[in-house]
């Protein structure tokens, strides 16, 4: 993975892998104001929980689901990636939050 915080400041992301048994692997990353090449070994990724999008109804429902692994993730079984920001108090409400991916491989 390519990317880099567009003004400088730490941006905290989580990258998760779901597979088609429904198992999320998530590998937390910092992006800083440095383009920057992300190599993440599967083997790094850890039982996660991916962002349930549209936003779950009723409202008070959690924004996050997580499951109980079963096995190592495996990467023919990739069905989709997520990309989610944390959530970290140092973000300036005014300015928002500006990153890019440029690049995301997976190999």
């Amino acid at each position: 993975m390519r990317g880099r915080s567009v003004n400088g400041e730490k941006v905290k992301l989580d990258v998760s892998l779901t597979d088609k048994g429904g198992n999320v692997f998530s590998y937390s990353l910092e992006l800083n104001g440095e383009d920057k090449i992300f190599r993440i070994p599967l083997k790094r990724y850890e039982e996660g929980k991916f962002a349930m999008v549209p936003r779950p109804y009723p409202e008070f429902k959690p924004w996050f689901a997580s499951t109980k692994n079963h096995g190592p993730f495996r990467g023919e079984d990739l069905e989709t990636l997520q990309v989610t920001l944390k959530d970290d108090e140092s973000y300036d409400e005014n300015e928002g939050v500006k990153f890019y991916l440029k690049e995301i491989w997976i190999g």
